[in-house]
């Protein structure tokens, strides 16, 4: 089998303009699958400590998905991911009508997370 090296000006360029450092002035919320074979779930408590050590720690929020697969994710995880962002972001809250836009099945889950997370539908 051929090997390869990777280019030293390459890889100069990544870790000067291409690294995640934490710092974010916005709130960001991350989705993860918690068995993704892919990226490991272990990217995100490592990013959670960039975003630590750079300050911006309470910007930052990661939900967990108890699946296996990449972005294997359901509409309620996605829809309760996009209710927290706006939450953090302008303090509003989704309307209550947001979980009809759910799978019928998907709407209890999507409403006992709301809750677990203090996100009451108004």
């Amino acid at each position: 089998m051929e090997r390869f090296k990777a280019d030293p000006q390459a890889l100069a360029e990544i870790a000067a303009h291409y690294q995640t450092t934490g710092k974010i002035s916005r709130p960001v919320v991350t989705l993860h699958t918690t068995s993704d074979p892919i990226i490991p779930y272990l990217h995100e408590p490592l990013y959670t400590l960039k975003t630590l050590f750079s300050g911006s720690f309470l910007q930052h929020v990661n939900l967990p998905v108890s699946a296996y697969g990449h972005c294997n994710f359901q509409e309620s995880d996605l829809l309760l991911s996009f209710g927290l962002l706006v939450f953090k972001d302008t303090g509003q809250l989704l309307p209550a009508g947001a979980k009809t836009v759910l799978p019928e099945g998907e709407q209890k889950k999507f409403e006992t997370q709301s809750m677990d997370l203090g996100l009451s539908l108004r």
